[in-house]
C-alpha cells in the first residue's frame, strides 16, 4: 500500500476496506482484529495494509495485539520500547508509546513492549481493557495484529473487545478442518467473524483456473 498505492494489490485492500465499512452503514465499526487459525496465514501483512488503507480515511493506529510473537515493530523497523504493555500499566503517556509510519500523519504503530509473562492474563486485565478503550477515543480506525485462534485462547479474549473480527486463510494450505476448528472456537465463544480474507493467493494458477477475466477484473475501472 505504501509503495505502489496504484496496484491491484492496493485495490484489493481498499475494497475490502469498503465492505468492512459498509458492514454496518449505521454504526461503522472503529476497531478490527486480523487473527487466523494457524500462524503464517497473512495476518501482519493484512493488518498492515489494512491500516494504511484506512490511514486514508482519518487518524489510524497499527497495533501488537500478539503478545507471544509480535512483528510489528520488525517490520515497520521502530523501538519495540515502551509499548502497550507499559501504557496499560499507566508507566508512560500513549504519545510515547506510538510511531509515525511514513509519511502520513495519520498512520501510528503501538508495539507490544515489553512482553507479558502471561499474555493471557494480561489481555484480561482491566488495565489492557482501559487502555483498548482510550486508544479507540483518540483513534478513529484501531487495527490489531493479533494471535492465532486454535494453539491459544488470547485472540477469543480481544475479540470481545472490538467492533469486528476478521479471519485469514492461506490460500491452497489452510484446510476446510482447519477453517471449521477456528470458527468453532469462535462460535463457542459467541463471536462472529465479519468475513475472512484468503491471503497468498498465487495469482498465475488463479488465471489458470479462471481466466484472465479473473486477473484483470481490477482494470476494468481504471
Amino acid at each position: 500500500m505504501l509503495e505502489n498505492p496504484r496496484s491491484v494489490f492496493a485495490e484489493n485492500i481498499n475494497h475490502l476496506r469498503t465492505r468492512i465499512l459498509f458492514a454496518n452503514v449505521d454504526r461503522p465499526p472503529k476497531t478490527f482484529l486480523i487473527t487466523s487459525a494457524n500462524p503464517a496465514e497473512g495476518k501482519t501483512t493484512l493488518a498492515s495494509n489494512l491500516a494504511v488503507s484506512f490511514s486514508q480515511l482519518g487518524r489510524t493506529l497499527l497495533m501488537e495485539a500478539d503478545f507471544r510473537k509480535p512483528r510489528i515493530a520488525r517490520m515497520v523497523k521502530i523501538d519495540k520500547h515502551p509499548g502497550m504493555t507499559g501504557f496499560a500499566a499507566r508507566e508512560v503517556a500513549l504519545t510515547d508509546c506510538t510511531s509515525q509510519w511514513g509519511d502520513s500523519e495519520n498512520l501510528h504503530v503501538l508495539p507490544c513492549g515489553i512482553l507479558p509473562p502471561n499474555p493471557l492474563v494480561f489481555l484480561s486485565s482491566d488495565g489492557f481493557k482501559r487502555a483498548l478503550k482510550e486508544i479507540a477515543n483518540q483513534y478513529e480506525y484501531l487495527v490489531l495484529d493479533g494471535p492465532p485462534l486454535l494453539a491459544i485462547s488470547d485472540a477469543l479474549v480481544i475479540a470481545h473487545l472490538v467492533d469486528v473480527v476478521i479471519l485469514t486463510i492461506k490460500a491452497e494450505e489452510t484446510t476446510i478442518r482447519t477453517e471449521k476448528q477456528a470458527l468453532r472456537r469462535l462460535n463457542s465463544a459467541r463471536i462472529t467473524p465479519l468475513g475472512a480474507v484468503l491471503t497468498q493467493v498465487d495469482v498465475s494458477r488463479m488465471t489458470s483456473h479462471y481466466g484472465d477475466a479473473y486477473y484483470h477484473y481490477d482494470y476494468r475501472y481504471t
